[in-house]
């Protein structure tokens, strides 16, 4: 039976709580999700589970991420003289 849909959890409302909240469902072709709503510095956990006719599969094992700043725009280049 194919997979119809995935459904991404967290703990971002509560982060380091044990209960993970619905955070999207995505169509089985898509095979990533972005989310911008998180907080520099602060731990998230996020799990999936599959879909399809039968039901709904048991939640992946989390996955700990640490949400980063966006780093500075880098230096313009300098043009250096090769004679």
């Amino acid at each position: 039976m194919p997979i119809d849909s995935y459904e991404v959890f967290w703990d971002g409302l509560n982060p380091g709580s044990s209960a993970f909240t619905s955070l999207a469902i995505v169509e089985s072709e898509t095979l990533h999700y972005t989310t911008s709503n998180v907080v520099a510095g602060t731990n998230y956990r996020f799990r999936v589970s599959a879909s399809n006719l039968v039901g709904d599969s048991v939640a992946s094992p989390y996955l700990l991420v640490k949400a980063a700043n966006r780093p500075d725009a880098p230096n313009k280049p300098i043009a250096i003289s090769q004679d």
